[in-house]
């Protein structure tokens, strides 16, 4: 799905939004490689610099 989209605002989404679910589902190696992809895509996106941060917080309190 991802591949086929040309659109870089359609790719953007579906990586935020996957995150999202991820991150919800606890599932957060899967929510940060999305949130990577999206870095890497736009390095300079505040959603997901904020998205990473909110979710490696909650990585760390999951480990105390």
């Amino acid at each position: 799905l991802l591949i086929s989209s040309s659109d870089d605002n359609e790719k953007r989404d579906y990586l935020y939004h996957m995150a999202i679910g991820n991150a919800r589902l606890r599932l957060f190696d899967n929510a940060l490689d999305y949130v990577d992809t999206g870095l890497v895509l736009e390095p300079e996106n505040q959603q997901f610099i904020e998205l990473k941060r909110a979710i490696e917080a909650k990585m760390r309190r999951g480990k105390l």
